[in-house]
């Protein structure tokens, strides 16, 4: 069996959990679920597993606990839910989950599944990662003995182009739906990377004739961004009732940047009631290191579909690289509490080396 064999792509279906979810970190596990089991114990239905939805730069994690269970609990700290059907690549683990230095933990057999997941061009959302305890009362060991777990990570084309459906149907119409998405019920998360390039190319050029408002355009690609994580937001949004102007939280978020040649040190910035944001590299080294202009944005760029078709000279419309924007857009949407409108400036797409986004702030935050 080579490594590659080790790594199923297959669909999970929707389940009902119980669970707690907290924020602060992986040693508290055991007890969390400890606490969970003493209230679902008799409806539980299947293996326990952990939801990672985040991990703060602190080093906090967003973490859910859970069991799938028979009928609803609700009570305290514990909460029923359905668990929504994904679209998952996964890998077995046999080890302990943590410190990841140490010898066969997690950390060291997640690494070859990104790996081999960037290499087939997978895009993958931003969570939750799912643990699967596959020996019962595995949960309840601390995070340094010895595990054996399923590590599912959630993909997100088929998301992504749900997203994409919405968003056509509410800003154009059925017609421009039905035209725009031609031929997507063949695009799955296994087609080739090529053949997905060749569908979003075709795709985006019979958006641009089919929608002539580049507004509406943004809105409809926008909405097809990853999610923004919560914990994320509600982090910024006590960071900015704390500081009490944009221009302090601003302040903030740019001492946390890195410095150390990067582009776009000086982001995010505000002029008038405009803040300009742009990402850090998906591949920092990368970009430092890169031998020429097309190397240097293909590390600059997170999205697979787009990096394929640079490598391959393949043109696609910039209105794709309104998706990018879409993650910024939650994120002030969800800081302020407010609308806002996003307007995508520069694009690696273009031949700039950033992508840059001009988040359009409603008079009255000013």
């Amino acid at each position: 069996m080579t490594l590659h064999d080790r790594f199923i792509r297959k669909r999970v279906e929707d389940v009902r959990i119980a669970s707690i979810r907290y924020l602060g970190d992986l040693t508290e596990v055991p007890a969390r679920f400890a606490e969970l089991r003493k209230t679902v114990e008799p409806y539980i239905a299947g293996d326990a597993l952990r939801l990672v939805h985040w991990t703060l730069p602190m080093g906090k994690s967003d973490i859910e606990v859970a069991y799938p269970v028979s009928q609803d609990v609700n009570v305290g700290p514990v909460k029923t839910r359905i668990l929504a059907a994904s679209e998952i690549i996964s890998v077995h683990h046999e080890g302990p989950l943590a410190p990841p230095e140490a010898e066969n933990s997690l950390n060291k057999t997640a690494r070859p599944l990104y790996t081999y997941a960037v290499e087939h061009g997978y895009l993958i959302a931003e969570g939750p990662f799912r643990l699967i305890y596959l020996e019962s009362g595995d949960e309840l060991k601390q995070v340094t003995e010895e595990h054996k777990i399923e590590l599912q990570v959630p993909l997100f084309l088929t998301e992504w182009l749900g997203y994409l459906a919405k968003g056509l149907k509410e800003e154009a119409g059925d017609k421009a739906q039905e035209c725009v998405m031609a031929g997507s019920d063949a695009i799955l998360e296994e087609t080739e990377i090529s053949k997905r390039v060749a569908w979003m190319k075709e795709a985006m050029e019979r958006l641009d004739d089919a929608v002539p408002d580049p507004a509406a355009r943004c809105r409809i690609v926008s909405g097809c961004a990853h999610r923004f994580p919560e914990v994320l937001i509600d982090e910024m949004r006590r960071a900015y009732q704390e500081a009490g102007s944009i221009d302090e939280l601003l302040a903030s978020m740019g001492r946390d940047r890195p410095k150390d040649g990067l582009p776009g040190p000086d982001y995010p910035k505000r002029v008038g009631n405009t803040i300009y944001e742009a990402k850090l590299p998906r591949d920092p080294k990368g970009y430092k290191n890169a031998k020429n202009d097309l190397d240097r944005r293909i590390s600059y760029c997170y999205c697979p579909t787009l990096r394929t078709a640079m490598r391959a000279g393949e043109a696609i419309s910039t209105t794709f690289c309104n998706c990018g924007a879409g993650w910024f857009l939650q994120k002030w949407e969800g800081i302020l509490g407010k609308p806002v409108k996003v307007e995508l400036i520069r694009s690696v797409l273009k031949g700039d080396d950033l992508c840059e986004v001009a988040v359009h702030l409603p008079p009255e935050v000013m």
